[in-house]
């Protein structure tokens, strides 16, 4: 029998219970507030997925991008404390990136809880959504410039390195792979809230039709503008990916003798001159 559920049962009853979580600007919540109990668990699920976990400490802009990527790893409008939880097991890699992030149906339900909420103010909570998430992509993005530049620092000091050991080498690959999978749980997450808002916006302009319709569209075509960075990002994660023989043989260590590498985001390239 797999321990892992069982473990994951136990993350989500002790961050419900343990986590003091505060609603922070535009009403979400700031940050996550979980114990170092949910990383370490996240950590030891993540390397049984086959995702690689680095031993390196976080940068600054590392630690930031992660605190700006809570915002968007759970539903979408996510004001409950249920939506910060889902956020904060996805952020510390207790859940995985796998599998969709709220249903479209939820979210327009949620807009038209309770039912006897005005069509005003459905309108008005749907193009705030929208121009938050606007906002906090806008930061998300500017950190994760920075990050990438240090990601192919790391990279070029790596390949100008004479040597290094292989803990050094499978920490490095690690970390890029890290960041690399994190960009993608976001764009997975971003891309699932375009279509809440698209849902709702062609479900309200048929329930209550309103003149807003037409900033709603505006507001979403602004979004999905700004989520169109993650391809090129992703795509310059994705020739950083490819690595030769030499270390893959190095990332085969003894002390990861059966390491699966199956969703690390690193592809071998043994044969390969």
């Amino acid at each position: 029998m797999s321990f892992w559920p069982v473990f994951s049962g136990i993350a989500v009853l002790f961050c419900i219970t343990a986590c003091a979580s505060y609603p922070g600007d535009f009403d979400r919540f700031s940050e996550p507030h979980s114990s170092r109990f949910l990383p370490l668990l996240g950590n030891w699920l993540a390397s049984r997925r086959g995702e690689l976990v680095s031993d390196y400490e976080w940068s600054d802009d590392e630690r930031s991008l992660r605190m700006s990527a809570f915002h968007f790893l759970g539903p979408a409008g996510a004001r409950g404390k249920f939506s910060s939880l889902i956020s904060e097991l996805r952020l510390t890699r207790v859940l995985s990136s796998q599998g969709a992030v709220g249903a479209s149906e939820f979210y327009y339900k949620s807009l038209n809880f309770p039912a006897s909420r005005s069509s005003i103010t459905i309108w008005t909570r749907l193009i705030d959504d929208i121009k938050i998430d606007i906002s906090l992509i806008r930061l998300f993005i500017a950190i994760l410039a920075r990050v990438t530049d240090a990601d192919f620092l790391r990279y070029e000091n790596y390949l100008s390195s004479l040597s290094l050991n292989y803990s050094d080498v499978f920490d490095l690959h690690a970390r890029i792979s890290e960041n690399n999978l994190l960009v993608s749980r976001v764009s997975i997450s971003l891309a699932s809230r375009i279509e809440s808002y698209k849902y709702s916006i062609n479900k309200a302009r048929l329930e209550v039709p309103d003149f807003r319709e037409f900033l709603a569209h505006q507001a979403l075509s602004v979004l999905r503008e700004r989520s169109l960075i993650f391809e090129e990002v992703l795509s310059f994660y994705n020739r950083m990916s490819f690595v030769p023989e030499e270390v893959c043989l190095a990332l085969k260590v003894p002390e990861f003798p059966d390491y699966n590498f199956s969703n690390s985001g690193i592809a071998c390239e043994f044969g390969r001159k």
